[in-house]
């Protein structure tokens, strides 16, 4: 068939938009189409570059489909608060540090998650934000927030967790030497093989590394349950916290430093009991 000309996505093309030149590679055409407000992309991206930046920030986008702003997509549900931040995006010159900032000092993202009754009756889903969303860990920091309670953690820079790899991580056949992810570092210098991901990303929805992820599923089953009750890595965490705690004080003393270490907060009246029947 005829040759189709290299081009811009046409449902966002003005008649003012110049075409590719032929002898260049339109890279740099790209980037300057997804941020020209005038005859590009660039007032759709910045709407789902705002969202994404106050999904991060507030835990759910407000539009919620993050990767879906077409007709199948969900509404916002503060449309001219999408449309500010978008234009404050755009008047910084493309900065997020600015947009971050300007949501952190906002009311809504010190809220506190507290339920009300009179809040939860008028809007369960809380997509007027009269509380701040309740979050639950990522797997990155739920294996870091455990090695680092631990004292197993090791914070630095790490040069490369799959050069003992060599090619075999990416070539066809069988893999002899398989990956690993016994190391002390953080979890964001683990390895990410597409089809070989680290069990604990598996388990508690890791990015699919095969597609764009704007949004992690969230998942609660069985699997999550069994991996941290068995896996290697969460029993020596857990040996090593026991370990510390032993000889500190009586039992009270040592369930306050325990409480304190991995929750930050004292245990109540009706968890000291509990523990003290399991002990």
């Amino acid at each position: 068939g005829e040759s189709v000309p290299r081009g811009y996505l046409q449902v966002l093309v003005s008649k003012d938009t110049q075409p590719i030149p032929v002898d260049h590679s339109g890279r740099v055409e790209l980037g300057q189409w997804l941020t020209d407000v005038e005859n590009g992309a660039g007032l759709l991206a910045a709407r789902v570059m705002a969202n994404r930046v106050w999904r991060h920030l507030i835990g759910q986008g407000l539009v919620r489909t993050v990767d879906n702003f077409g007709r199948t997509g969900e509404a916002p549900s503060h449309p001219g608060l999408l449309d500010y931040l978008a234009g404050e995006l755009i008047e910084s010159g493309w900065s997020i540090k600015s947009l971050v900032r300007q949501i952190v000092l906002s009311r809504t993202f010190v809220m506190s998650s507290a339920h009300d009754e009179s809040g939860h009756e008028l809007d369960t889903e809380n997509r007027l934000l009269w509380r701040a969303h309740r979050r639950r860990l990522d797997p990155e920091s739920l294996r870091d927030a455990m090695l680092a309670t631990a004292e197993q953690l090791d914070v630095a820079w790490v040069e490369s967790t799959v050069s003992y790899l060599g090619d075999q991580a990416t070539a066809v056949g069988k893999n002899e030497n398989r990956r690993r992810t016994d190391f002390p570092c953080r979890s964001v210098y683990l390895p990410v093989i597409r089809n070989d991901l680290p069990e604990l990303f598996e388990a508690f929805d890791f990015a699919d590394p095969h597609a764009t992820t704007g949004a992690r599923s969230q998942t609660n089953d069985a699997t999550q349950g069994l991996f941290l009750l068995n896996d290697t890595m969460v029993m020596d965490a857990a040996e090593a916290m026991a370990r510390r705690l032993g000889g500190q004080g009586d039992p009270a003393t040592r369930m306050d430093r325990l409480f304190d270490s991995i929750l930050c907060k004292r245990p109540t009246e009706e968890e000291r009991n509990e523990f003290a029947r399991f002990l």
